[in-house]
This record gives structure tokens, sequence and C-alpha cells, in this order.
């Protein structure tokens, strides 16, 4: 008899005379064939039953006794799992191991369950933890992120569990959970890797996941795009290696490379070899990156003058300026904080205009302002704000 074709075409008689027939031959024999095995595998519950009712995990040997807890975790049957745990002393080893291997796609029961048997999991051993994540099992790595009491762990070669998520850099809202729990952006791991460069390198195994997205939530985070690993390559650097990986092109990965210039990447850092990230773009012959990098290097701002004699008639200076600017229409504006100023700055207003006309329409409101009638002191505070951002933007083109 073919029991695996019976078992999967439900007929449950049929397999249970046979069983009847062979029973210490099935014990026995092997556990890819194994009829418990296969009813776990097909979801044939009236054969679990069966078998559960005459015993039959309870007189196989350890090995296919493990491969029963694991059927029943990885196919999230919740009553077998639990007869299971139940009956068989499991040790904790095989426990933690199952847990571990099952963890990347049962659910939250399953690995309950699991647990409150014995398996293992703790600072020490989080493993399990990883799987889910790498996998892409948010509820069971939520879950598990919320029984680690301290999640500031260090696994693998130093990893973090920002770096495991952010090397495969697929599910944001297990990202969003880890950041919410203030784990280190910029901890790097044995070589020196950040999980912001980790998600660059992740692309070599998925061209089609949010390398890039993962990319913006770090960075708003606080992750530093000028972090040098031990060969002293920068994120930016890096990303001149990827010409043709991104399965949206190449495109995307110049739009992801100016992304980290206007969050602050310096162009002009040099690696252990002495190399910027234009040479390296040289050395790979990417050419759409030598242009973006070149148009950067040979960026310069000029600040203009901003002396201005102070007018009595304070009427002047509002009827020559408009009520509006790209900046304003952009949420620019002195009221908000700097960091928060910066942000829609490199953020929204960057991409679209060059630094020299920013940097001019900045020095014009500060003309503006300080030629009404006591502009200098009625406006003082406004005025700092703008030379403030002047001076920070012609330091940042000038890196």
């Amino acid at each position: 008899m073919n029991i695996q074709e019976a078992i999967k075409d439900n007929r449950v008689n049929d397999v249970i005379h046979y069983i009847q027939d062979h029973e210490k031959e099935l014990i026995n024999g092997d556990r890819r064939i194994d009829p418990l095995h296969l009813a776990l595998k097909f979801n044939c519950h009236s054969l679990i039953q069966y078998l559960f009712n005459i015993d039959y995990h309870l007189k196989c040997n350890e090995t296919k006794q493990r491969t029963f807890l694991k059927d029943a975790a990885h196919y999230n049957h919740l009553e077998p799992l639990i007869k299971l745990v139940k009956d068989v002393p499991y040790s904790k080893d095989t426990l933690t191991y199952s847990l571990r291997d099952v963890a990347s796609k049962s659910d939250i029961y399953c690995v309950r369950i699991l647990l409150d048997a014995g398996a293992e999991f703790s600072t020490n051993n989080f493993s399990a933890l990883v799987s889910a994540i790498q996998c892409e099992n948010r509820d069971v790595s939520l879950f598990l992120a919320g029984e680690l009491k301290d999640l500031q762990v260090r696994g693998w070669r130093g990893f973090s569990l920002l770096h495991y998520a952010a090397e495969c850099s697929r599910d944001e809202l297990i990202l969003q959970y880890l950041l919410y729990r203030e784990l280190d952006v910029n901890l790097p791991n044995e070589d020196g890797q950040t999980p912001l460069m980790l998600s660059l390198f992740s692309i070599e195994l998925d061209a089609e996941n949010q390398f890039f997205e993962f990319a913006v939530e770090l960075l708003k985070a606080g992750a530093d795009p000028n972090i040098q690993d031990k060969s002293g390559h920068t994120v930016l650097m890096s990303a001149c290696w990827f010409e043709g990986y991104a399965s949206y092109g190449d495109n995307y990965i110049i739009e992801y490379m100016e992304m980290l210039i206007l969050n602050g990447a310096d162009i002009k850092l040099k690696n252990n070899k002495s190399q910027t990230a234009l040479d390296i773009a040289k050395e790979y012959q990417f050419d759409k990156a030598i242009e973006l990098l070149e148009k950067y290097h040979n960026q310069s701002i000029k600040i203009p003058d901003m002396n201005v004699d102070e007018n009595n008639n304070s009427a002047v200076s509002t009827s020559n300026f408009p009520l509006t600017s790209f900046l304003s229409e952009q949420g620019y504006t002195t009221k908000v904080s700097r960091k928060k100023r910066w942000n829609i700055l490199v953020g929204d207003i960057l991409p679209k205009h060059q630094p020299q006309e920013v940097v001019d329409k900045l020095a014009s409101f500060v003309k503006r302002f300080k030629a009404q009638r006591n502009g200098s002191v009625k406006y003082a505070n406004a005025i700092e704000e703008w030379e403030y951002d002047i001076n920070r933007l012609k330091s940042y083109f000038s890196k």
C-alpha cells in the first residue's frame, strides 16, 4: 500500500486496516512514511486521533517522537502538540531545538505551548526569535520579543536583533517595533557593520525587498550614514557595488544614494585604501553613480551678502517679497525645531531645488526682515534660525 497517497486521499479506513496489519513494521520503519508523521503533515484529524488512541506515539523511538513534535508545531496542530508534550518526556534540549525550528512558521499558540513545556528562551538562547525575524513571522517575532527581558542581546558575530531584521529587510513592522524598543541603530557587529549597512547588503539575497524603506526608517531613528566598517567602507561607498542588483532598476539605487547624501552621508570620506565613494564607483564603472557623486563633489555654496540698511518705512520690505515661497509651501518654518526643519530641507526641499537656490531664498528672508524698522531686534530669533540653516547648508555641501 502507498500509505502516503492513501492518507492524502483521506482513505482513513484503508489506512487503519493497514496499520493494524503492519503496526510493528511501521513503528520501526522509515519516519518519512510514518503514518503519524503523514497524518500531521496532511491534516488528517481522524487518523491522528486513532493513532493517539492506540498510543502509537509512545511505541515509537525518540527520533520519531522528535519528528512528531516538530510536525505538530510546524503544522499548527494544537491538540496533538499538547498531547505529545504531556505524554512524551521530551528533554529540554529537544523542546528548545523544536522551538527554534518551528518559530519561523508556527503561530503564537504553538510557541507558547513549547515554552510552557520547558523550551529554553532567554538572553543566552534567543535563536527562536532570530528565526522568526529572518522568516518574517511577524506575530511570533513580536511575541517572543515581548517575552525577552533584555532586547539588547548580541548573537553570532556580534549581531543585534536590528542586524538580523536589517539583513533581510522584509518586514517594516518588525523593524519599527525594535526601534520602538530603543535598540541602538548604530551598534556595529564584529565586522564593524551597522544595521543600515546590512539593509543595503540584503538586496544580494532578495532584489525585491524593502532595503530602501528600511534605510529611511533607520535614518529617521538616528542611524549615522558615515560610520565605517573594518575596511573603512561607509554605506554610501558600499552602494557603489550594487549596479544591476535592484529589481526596480539602477535609478532606484541612485535615488537611495542621493537619499543618503541628503541625510548627511559624507562623499569625501575615504576607506582603508584611501578611496572615496566616487573612486569606488569609477572602479566598478557604475556610470550613474559616478554622475551623481561628481555632481555633489563639484557643488559649492556661496552665501549672499545679507547686510542691509534698516529702512524706516517698515512697509517697504513686505511689498517687495511674496508672502509664500517654495520653502513655506513644503512646511519650512522657524517655528519648528532645528531637527525637524533640517528634515524638511533634506527630505522635501533639496530633492526639488538646488542648494544654492535654497540658500539664496533664506538669505532673502534675512535681508527682508533686517530691512524693517528695528527688524534685527524684532525678528532676531527668526534671523538667527535662517542664518543657522544657511551656515549648516554651506558646511554640509562643502564637505
